[in-house]
């Protein structure tokens, strides 16, 4: 499950995301406004596809496309 949760962060990186901080969490923002945290030990299929999902909620709220 860790390469699906890789996968998305590349994808969202490619996109202008990136990593703002990290401890339990990892919270990454884009330079538009948006921001996204994301567990560090996001296991669960469920886990990374809310994870994506949050990516593109935030990419169409602030027009981030």
């Amino acid at each position: 499950m860790q390469k699906e949760k890789e996968k998305v962060i590349k994808e969202a990186k490619e996109r202008g995301w990136f990593l703002h901080r990290q401890s339990r969490h990892e919270i990454y923002k884009h330079k538009k406004g948006g921001c996204v945290t994301v567990s560090k030990t996001a296991s669960e299929k469920r886990a990374w596809k809310e994870m994506k999902k949050d990516f593109i909620h935030q990419e169409q709220k602030y027009h981030l496309k």
